[in-house]
């Protein structure tokens, strides 16, 4: 089960262990996940989160873990914040930061 420890230390060390800026995505018991962008704060009994809204085309973009620069830069997705009780938690998943390349039909597309 997840407590207050893991997400005040624990989950950013491990996101900077990964290589780049990984994909944070918090899994829940209902079946809903998360992909995070920051903790904005950590309480006893719930964590709040500042999450990416992955619609449609927009989940091809890069949604990436950015806890350290959220104030100093703007994001090209929408986010909202969620706060979500530690029991409702079933994983954290790590992916790391990869560069999607798609090819488009046209001229000069490779």
């Amino acid at each position: 089960m997840f407590a207050a420890d893991y997400f005040q230390g624990q989950l950013r060390r491990n996101a900077e262990s990964m290589a780049g800026a990984p994909v944070v995505e918090i899994y829940l018991v209902n079946g809903h996940s998360h992909r995070v962008r920051s903790i904005v704060e950590v309480t006893p009994g719930f964590v709040t989160l500042d999450v990416y809204q992955v619609k449609g085309d927009r989940s091809q973009q890069q949604p990436r873990w950015d806890d350290e620069s959220v104030a100093a830069q703007g994001s090209a997705l929408e986010t909202m914040r969620t706060s979500i009780a530690y029991d409702s938690i079933t994983e954290v998943r790590f992916e790391p930061s990869t560069v999607h390349v798609r090819a488009q039909a046209g001229f000069g597309s490779f």
